[in-house]
């Protein structure tokens, strides 16, 4: 899970790692898209993640049961009228 298969490319780890710290970010994209017109996206910069967040050292299971829990506390919710998630 740690190796990097191809030089300057992430192992598996740190992709897992990755996306479990941007589940967050995507759910808040996603949001405003639905609810906002002219919605102001937030950039995030995945190259500083990596840098300062430490996702070599993470526990892939641990990453993967938060990627299920973020998910899940928007499971079941659908855009109601107006655009809205709720």
């Amino acid at each position: 899970l740690r190796a990097r298969p191809v030089l300057w490319k992430w192992s598996t780890l740190e992709l897992v790692a990755h996306l479990a710290d941007f589940e967050t970010v995507f759910l808040d994209r996603a949001q405003r898209v639905i609810a906002l017109d002219r919605p102001l996206l937030l950039a995030a910069d995945e190259n500083e993640y990596i840098k300062h967040l430490g996702y070599d050292g993470r526990d892939v299971e641990d990453e993967l049961a938060l990627i299920e829990a973020t998910r899940a506390g928007d499971q079941g919710r659908a855009p109601q009228a107006g655009g809205s998630l709720g």
